[in-house]
Parts: structure tokens; sequence; C-alpha cells
């Protein structure tokens, strides 16, 4: 099952947090670990129409991840389709002080 374009956009400014032992992610700088550790939060920043599949048109976000303990400030994960945001992330309430 794919995200529709509705569930897709529903999800922009949602916050998440990676609750399997890593998140492997796409968007990452071949250089450098394609591992977003557990625990990580990040942002949904956008929603994206990747194409066209057997069931209809097939929608995926983009996480804007901000390591605690890494290389680089922020990670950009595009490309998250639903069975890997289900299986890999939580949806997580921000502190918003």
């Amino acid at each position: 099952m794919e995200f529709t374009e509705g569930e897709a956009k529903a999800k922009e400014g949602q916050w998440v947090r990676v609750h399997a032992e890593s998140f492997l992610s796409a968007g990452v700088p071949r250089k450098v670990s394609r591992k977003v550790p557990k625990g990580t939060r990040g942002q949904i920043v956008y929603a994206q129409l990747l194409g066209t599949g057997e069931c209809g048109k097939v929608w995926a976000v983009s996480v804007q991840f901000y390591p605690f303990n890494a290389q680089y400030k922020t990670i950009l994960s595009e490309h998250i389709r639903k069975e890997q945001y289900e299986h890999s992330l939580e949806e997580v309430e921000v502190d918003k002080r």
C-alpha cells in the first residue's frame, strides 16, 4: 500500500522519530553513513509524487533529520514510501518552548 496524495500532504510539518534500530536514508551524500540512528528526530518537509504504479499514483514524503551526534547538522532523506515510514518512524509531538 502506498501513500495517497491526501495522506502524504497531511504529513507535511509532522515531527517523527526513528524507532527502528536505524533508518536507511536514500538522500544522504555517499561519503556519509546512510544510516540514521534510532532516536533521531526529524520533520516531514514535503510530499512528492513519485510516479504511477499498478495501483495508481505513488506518493512519498521527505524528512529533514536532525542527528544529535553527526558530522552534518541535518540529513535530508527523500522518497520515503508508506511501508518504510510505518516500519521505521513514529510520529511525535515536539515541545515548542
